[in-house]
């Protein structure tokens, strides 16, 4: 993502806080409110070992994160691959990432009851006015290996 992309969108997200976590199991869709960090494309969030986000992606690895609209009607959607961070060093480097203090919560990064989802993100849609057609939204694309949405994977 290029940097005023980039810009673009961590400045639409901070604005908004708070994002709403979909997962899917078994065709049931499962949505939460999350407060993640951005690390470079990708997002983090903070959890519990055995939460059932963890349990979720474990199942289904593909989810989507929706920010809250905002007063301009503008919104943000993340949609990507998650996996768990286990590296203990990753864990220690992702925790000074969040906007808030994770020590209340979790008490430290090496808490056994502590990790992290990693969401690696293959769109990012910001749009504002939506419907209205006052403004083109903002459109970002990765393709992820071993992702059955990337376009350059082939399809069955």
């Amino acid at each position: 993502m290029d940097e005023e992309t980039r810009h673009r969108v961590y400045q639409a997200a901070k604005r908004m806080g708070r994002a709403y976590l979909t997962t899917a199991v078994d065709e049931q869709p499962w949505v939460r409110p999350v407060q993640p960090a951005w690390d470079g494309n990708d997002l983090v969030i903070a959890t519990w070992q055995g939460s059932p986000k963890i349990r979720h992606i474990q199942q289904n690895p593909r989810v989507q994160l929706f920010y809250e609209v905002d007063e301009a009607f503008q919104h943000l959607r993340v949609t990507g691959l998650a996996e768990t961070v286990d590296d203990l060093a990753e864990k220690r480097r992702l925790w000074n990432c969040f906007e808030y203090d994770l020590t209340p919560y979790f008490g430290a990064p090496d808490a056994p009851t502590f990790t992290l989802i990693r969401v690696r993100s293959t769109r990012i849609d910001l749009a504002a006015d939506a419907g209205t057609g006052k403004e083109q939204p903002l459109i970002w694309r990765r393709d992820l290996p071993g992702d059955p949405s990337s376009s350059s994977t082939p399809k069955a």
